[in-house]
Protein backbone atom coordinates (compact mmCIF):
# COMPACT_ATOMS: atom_id res chain seq x y z
CA UNK A 1 0.00 0.00 0.00
CA UNK A 2 1.33 3.35 -1.05
CA UNK A 3 0.96 6.32 2.10
CA UNK A 4 -0.14 9.57 1.37
CA UNK A 5 0.50 12.23 2.87
CA UNK A 6 -2.39 13.83 4.10
CA UNK A 7 -3.51 17.49 3.08
CA UNK A 8 -5.04 19.69 5.74
CA UNK A 9 -6.82 21.07 2.78
CA UNK A 10 -8.75 18.35 1.83
CA UNK A 11 -11.98 16.82 3.82
CA UNK A 12 -12.09 13.21 3.32
CA UNK A 13 -15.71 13.26 4.18
CA UNK A 14 -16.62 15.74 1.13
CA UNK A 15 -14.74 13.18 -1.58
CA UNK A 16 -16.97 11.45 -4.46
CA UNK A 17 -16.95 8.20 -2.95
CA UNK A 18 -17.25 8.86 0.45
CA UNK A 19 -20.47 7.64 2.01
CA UNK A 20 -21.48 9.08 5.18
CA UNK A 21 -23.89 8.07 8.15
CA UNK A 22 -25.04 8.83 11.49
CA UNK A 23 -26.96 7.76 14.30
CA UNK A 24 -29.73 10.05 15.28
CA UNK A 25 -32.73 9.58 13.26
CA UNK A 26 -35.83 12.55 14.01
CA UNK A 27 -33.05 14.43 15.23
CA UNK A 28 -31.56 18.14 13.73
CA UNK A 29 -29.62 18.54 10.91
CA UNK A 30 -27.81 15.67 8.78
CA UNK A 31 -23.90 14.55 8.74
CA UNK A 32 -23.44 16.69 5.61
CA UNK A 33 -24.78 19.73 7.45
CA UNK A 34 -21.57 19.90 9.57
CA UNK A 35 -18.69 19.41 6.65
CA UNK A 36 -16.39 21.88 7.02
CA UNK A 37 -14.50 22.56 3.43
CA UNK A 38 -11.10 23.82 3.90
CA UNK A 39 -10.63 25.17 0.23
CA UNK A 40 -13.44 27.51 1.21
CA UNK A 41 -13.44 27.73 4.53
CA UNK A 42 -16.80 27.71 5.12
CA UNK A 43 -19.18 24.57 5.52
CA UNK A 44 -19.77 22.92 2.39
CA UNK A 45 -23.65 23.13 2.00
CA UNK A 46 -24.67 26.32 3.87
CA UNK A 47 -27.83 25.62 6.13
CA UNK A 48 -29.49 27.88 8.22
CA UNK A 49 -28.17 26.47 11.86
CA UNK A 50 -25.48 23.96 10.28
CA UNK A 51 -26.28 21.23 12.76
CA UNK A 52 -26.52 17.39 13.34
CA UNK A 53 -27.51 15.99 16.37
CA UNK A 54 -30.80 15.13 18.63
CA UNK A 55 -33.69 16.76 18.73
CA UNK A 56 -34.32 20.34 20.02
CA UNK A 57 -34.83 20.11 24.16
CA UNK A 58 -34.14 16.48 23.90
CA UNK A 59 -31.90 15.40 27.23
CA UNK A 60 -29.36 12.98 26.27
CA UNK A 61 -28.30 13.03 30.07
CA UNK A 62 -24.44 12.28 29.97
CA UNK A 63 -24.09 9.77 27.35
CA UNK A 64 -20.97 8.18 27.76
CA UNK A 65 -18.51 7.70 24.50
CA UNK A 66 -20.24 4.17 23.77
CA UNK A 67 -23.79 5.67 23.78
CA UNK A 68 -23.51 9.26 22.44
CA UNK A 69 -24.84 9.85 18.93
CA UNK A 70 -22.17 8.97 16.36
CA UNK A 71 -21.46 10.30 12.84
CA UNK A 72 -19.13 8.42 10.38
CA UNK A 73 -17.74 8.70 6.50
CA UNK A 74 -16.72 5.49 5.20
CA UNK A 75 -14.07 5.36 1.95
CA UNK A 76 -14.56 3.23 -0.88
CA UNK A 77 -10.88 2.38 -0.73
CA UNK A 78 -7.84 3.18 1.74
CA UNK A 79 -6.70 6.32 0.71
CA UNK A 80 -3.04 5.66 3.00
CA UNK A 81 -3.25 7.75 5.42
Amino acid sequence: MQTTTPDENINLALLEDATLSGSVSNGRGTPQAILYDPLIEDYSTRTNWNEYGVGFGDDLGRPDADNGFKMASRLAYDKGY
